[in-house]
This record gives C-alpha cells, structure tokens and sequence, in this order.
C-alpha cells in the first residue's frame, strides 16, 4: 500500500472524508439541537404534569394510610408518611387539621411548588378534622437543569462516538483505495509499465480501475506498435 507520497516528495492528504465527516457530522448536531430546544420547552409542562400527577396519588395514599389507623393519628404514621413521600418523590406535606397544622419534610423549599388536595375521607374529617392536604413537590428548575444536562451530555457523546465512526468508515471506503489508485499512477508514471489499478473491487473504484487498465493496455500497445514501426524504419533507412 502506498504511503501517500507524491512524485515530488510531498504527503499527499485526502481530505475528502474529513469534509464529509464535518458536513454530516455538524448538520446532524444542528438538527440535534434544534430537537432538543423543542423538547425542553416541553419538559417543564412535563415535569408540573407529572409532580401534580404523584402529589395526587400520594395524597389518595396517605388517607388511606390515616384511615387504616385506629384512631386517625398522623403522629402515630409519621414514618410512613415519609416514607410515602421519598416514593412518590415529594419533599414535604402539610395536613391541616382542626387541632392544628402537621408538617413533614420541606413544607416551604424555595421554589418548591405546593399542590392543595381536597380531602374525600368523611370519616378523617370527622375524626381529625382534616380539612386540607398540601403536597410539596421539588424544584422544578432544579431539575430541569439536572434533564438539560444529561441531555446534553448524552448528545455529545452519542455525536462525538457517531464523528469517530463515520470517519472509521470513509477512510476504508474512501481514503484507502483513492491512495491504492494515486500509488498505482506514481508507479506507472516513474516508468513502472506493468502497474495496474484494482479492477476487482465492485464499486466505483473497481469501475475506474478497469476503464484505467484498458487505458493503459492500449497505451501499452499503441507503444509497442510505433517502437515497431520505428524499427522497421530505420531496418529501411540501413538497407
């Protein structure tokens, strides 16, 4: 295989994949990030969807955890109030009740945002007076910061990973035999006759290679006939 070199001496480059690989590569993380723009305006509604969607469950979840005890006493069940709240992935809840206002976990985060169940127990809002129930979700910036970074981090590798194998691939269909080509022409051009290109591969390079090799065979022949015809010229001149 060649390495590349020109008759002149100097390193000849092919650069023809690089551009490729930077066009494809740059167009295909433009449109990535355009995508990712658009599902980020997106994802608050969807994160406020969501933390209501568990603050009304849990809510649902924890009158039932207060009407299994007997009698209703949120002291009692504060574990599994908490507990309740690490799984549905809330900070903090307020029960207000008639005998005063139950508190667990980060009732007031800043930026924490809180959603008012009504209580559909008669029977805690007999016992307990239970009148309202506050659910506090975490911050939505916060985590909206937490989702664009692993966005973008995930981009990032998943592009830098998908440049690495598309340059994989255009140097061994592009590079290799474009230099295989430069090096059979190098040779045939410093006086090497019997250089032929590859005319066994079945792709364009194998296309050109065959047109190249009749060239060359008829070059070849085209020679032979004038050095033949320049022998008999001067046989006729001698005689």
């Amino acid at each position: 295989m060649s390495d590349g070199r020109t008759p002149a001496g100097r390193r000849l480059r092919a650069r023809l994949p690089v551009r490729i690989t930077g066009i494809v590569f740059w167009g295909t993380l433009l449109v990535g990030l355009i995508l990712s723009l658009v599902q980020l305006q997106t994802l608050e509604d969807e994160i406020r969807g969501r933390q209501a969607l568990n603050a009304n469950r849990y809510a649902y979840q924890l009158e039932t955890l207060l009407e299994d005890l007997d009698p209703a006493d949120p002291t009692a069940a504060e574990g599994r109030i908490r507990a309740l709240m690490r799984d549905y992935g809330l900070v903090g809840v307020v029960l207000d009740t008639r005998d005063g206002r139950y508190r667990y976990g980060e009732t007031r985060p800043d930026g924490a945002m809180g959603y008012r169940a009504a209580v559909r127990s008669e029977r805690l809002r007999r016992t307990l007076g239970l009148r309202q129930l506050e659910v506090f979700a975490p911050d939505i910036g916060a985590e909206m910061a937490e989702r664009r970074k692993r966005l973008l981090l995930t981009m990032g590798l998943l592009f830098s990973a998908f440049g690495f194998v598309l340059q994989w691939i255009l140097q061994r269909i592009l590079t290799r035999p474009f230099l295989d080509m430069v090096a059979t022409a190098q040779r045939f051009a410093q006086g090497d006759m019997n250089a032929r290109f590859d005319e066994r591969r079945p792709d364009e390079f194998g296309f050109l290679g065959t047109f190249f090799n009749q060239a060359l065979d008829y070059m070849r022949v085209q020679q032979d006939e004038l050095r033949e015809a320049l022998d008999r010229l001067r046989e006729s001149e001698a005689a």
